[in-house]
């Protein structure tokens, strides 16, 4: 299961449809868990261009 940064780098969409920047400020353990989200996209990518 991903974790809510993961599913919102997956889930994300721009344009139509798009829910936009949250309009509230996010706690800390949610600001975490994106970051990590995008460490682990970063990481996965960078494998996936390694193993090209």
């Amino acid at each position: 299961m991903a974790s809510q940064g993961e599913a919102g780098l997956l889930e994300e969409q721009r344009g139509k449809g798009s829910t936009g920047r949250p309009a509230a400020e996010q706690s800390m353990e949610k600001k975490l868990a994106q970051a990590e989200a995008r460490i682990k996209l970063f990481v996965v990518l960078k494998k996936q261009c390694i193993s090209f």
